[in-house]
Formats: structure tokens, C-alpha cells, sequence
């Protein structure tokens, strides 16, 4: 995992499921640094990021930051195939297309964390616990629902070294599948792990 997850339980709650879909962080500290990288708009398939070896420590269907470039600065998704150990290939639609551009050795490539949450109760209010004991700053986004929505993702920066408590109707943030979806994202040059030392927990409200 990239990071330590925690599910919280006392005597009144039961333990619900909270999965972290992690990026594997081969790199022990979630985050290849100082990189010249190569941006491919690729048409008809998907974009592609071309650096050091190193890639590999992230797998398909997980979210990465690019930070340091000059166009292709974001949050993408990579796509149905883990990369080589110098090849990211991006999914394929309209949310992950990059510029053309070769960086200059200073972008980051940084793991981000999401959390699948399986509410079980039936009042629909959840309470989600972010921590982070160190490090200089850590932003969440819950993503919007697909039936009466919020509409927009819920989203904020979390207060270093305080249980920072997120209360949630569920409803507005509820997945066709039922569940719901976290996500941690580091600032510019951190990691998950070694860095922020993040923490998720989980109220189920009785």
C-alpha cells in the first residue's frame, strides 16, 4: 500500500469496508522526482508520459499528479495496461490528454490515493477521518454521485496533525455501484507515505 489506511470500530460501529485502490510505490516513497519527461498526444489511443526507469511503480486504473511542466501540469488517470519501466500510457478520453512537450528535469510524478467506501447502514451518514501527522499539505476530493448528486466533487485541504472529520449524506456521493470514492492528493513534491504519513478512517453513523 502507499499508505497506512485505518478503519475506525468501537463497540456501537461495525467495521465497514474501506480499500485503498493504491499505486504500488516500488519507490518506497510514492514519488519520482526531478525528471525529464516526454509527452505524447497519441491519436486515436492513449496519451503517453516517456521518463527514467521507475514507471513501473504504478499500475493501471490508478490516478497520478504531473507536476514541474510547463503544459502538463495535473491529475491523470492511467489507463488498461500497467506501465513499462519507462512508459505511462494514459486512458484513452477526453479527461487525459496531454500537450506535446519534453520537459525540463525538474517534474514530478506523484502517487495519489483512492479510497473505495462501502456504506452498509441504511440513515445514509457517514463520518470520514483525514490525518496526516507531517508534511506541509494534503487535499482530498469526494467524488459527486450518479443519482441525486451533489453535482461537484467535495473537496479541501486537510489541517496538518488534527483528525480532520468530514460528515457526508452518502446519497450525494454514491456511485451506481454503491459505493463511494476518496481521494488523497499530495502537494507538488510529497508522498503519501513518507512524507505526509496519511491516515483514512471510517464512521458509520448508527
Amino acid at each position: 500500500m502507499a499508505y497506512v489506511k485505518t478503519v475506525v470500530t468501537n463497540t456501537t460501529l461495525v467495521r465497514e469496508e474501506i480499500e485503498a485502490i493504491a499505486n504500488v510505490a516500488a519507490t518506497a516513497v510514492g514519488k519520482l522526482a526531478a525528471l525529464a519527461l516526454t509527452f505524447a498526444h497519441v491519436a486515436d489511443a492513449g496519451d503517453t508520459i516517456t521518463g527514467a526507469a521507475g514507471m513501473a511503480a504504478f499500475k493501471k486504473d490508478t490516478k497520478i499528479k504531473v507536476v514541474g511542466t510547463v503544459s502538463n501540469d495535473g491529475i491523470y488517470t492511467i489507463g488498461l495496461a500497467d506501465p513499462s519501466a519507462t512508459v505511462i500510457t494514459l486512458l484513452n478520453d477526453a479527461d487525459n490528454v496531454l500537450t506535446d512537450e519534453v520537459s525540463a528535469a525538474t517534474a514530478y510524478i506523484l502517487g495519489i490515493e483512492e479510497f473505495v467506501i462501502t456504506p452498509t447502514k441504511r440513515n445514509e451518514q457517514i463520518v470520514i477521518d483525514i490525518y496526516y501527522p507531517t508534511g506541509t499539505s494534503l487535499t482530498f476530493s469526494l467524488a459527486p454521485g450518479a443519482f441525486w448528486a451533489a453535482g461537484v466533487a467535495l473537496t479541501g485541504a486537510v489541517t496538518l496533525a488534527l483528525h480532520n472529520l468530514l460528515f457526508v449524506e452518502t446519497a450525494k456521493y454514491l456511485q451506481a455501484d454503491g459505493t463511494m470514492i476518496l481521494t488523497l492528493i499530495p502537494l507538488v513534491a510529497e508522498a503519501l507515505l513518507t512524507d505526509d504519513a496519511a491516515e483514512v478512517g471510517l464512521f458509520e453513523l448508527p
